[in-house]
């Protein structure tokens, strides 16, 4: 029982030692740690951020986001409702795949933050801001990463599914 107990504690004390907090600065930097998580990106990447945050987030990171939707990745993204989604062109591509999900909010979004794999989370400083303008904690801390999927997991279930909107934005192209 003491060889059990001390092998549990060793367990934890390593996972407490390899969890990291990194601040990433706004624009290039920023946009090269998120290129690199969603390349590397397994099963699911999940998203809560405003609408005026959305639209430059998947023109930038189009290329990777595609590429991780064609190996199977999963990728949900919550948004506070836009006036007009129809004008959104690049949204197209993005709807037709099955591994795509929308969702929207009705208020702002207090908050901004990426998960990947539900084992690393990066939080915008500022959410307010647009795509890769605000400074980012990244860790993959098992309890913050924990604490940042069920607040995205309550939000997700308590957000509307945007089918009219987007079946009426497929049909109208």
């Amino acid at each position: 029982m003491l060889q059990k107990l001390k092998r549990t504690n060793t367990k934890e004390t390593l996972e407490e030692e390899t969890s990291c907090y990194v601040l990433i600065p706004a624009r290039e930097a920023l946009l090269f740690r998120l290129k690199n998580a969603i390349e590397n990106a397994q099963r699911s990447i999940d998203y809560i951020c405003s609408c005026k945050a959305f639209r430059p987030e998947l023109f930038i990171l189009c290329g990777e986001l595609k590429k991780a939707m064609r190996i199977g990745v999963k990728i949900r993204w919550i948004i506070d409702k836009p006036e007009d989604m129809n004008s959104w062109s690049e949204l197209k591509a993005f709807t037709k795949n099955p591994s795509f999900r929308l969702r929207t909010i009705s208020d702002f979004p207090s908050v901004r933050f990426h998960i990947y794999d539900k084992k690393e989370v990066f939080i915008d400083s500022y959410p307010k801001t647009e795509a890769a303008q605000s400074p980012s904690l990244w860790t993959n801390n098992p309890s913050h990463v924990e604490l940042a999927h069920n607040y995205f997991e309550t939000m997700w279930k308590t957000a509307l599914e945007n089918k009219t909107e987007i079946t009426n934005y497929n049909s109208a192209i």
